[in-house]
């Protein structure tokens, strides 16, 4: 979802940049990066309890 909303804004916008990552506000991509690497450690702290 982080993602998909400056895509979509990229997308429909009326002069759009040549690419998303030129287009894109740079806290919306720490967004993105925080948001991932939210999914992975939650995603590896829930493997590592299933182990044990």
């Amino acid at each position: 979802m982080a993602y998909a909303i400056p895509l979509m804004l990229w997308a429909i916008g009326p002069d759009r940049a040549p690419s998303l990552s030129k287009d894109m506000h740079p806290v919306l991509a720490a967004l993105i990066v925080a948001v991932a690497v939210g999914y992975q450690v939650v995603r590896w702290r829930s493997r590592t309890d299933a182990k044990v």
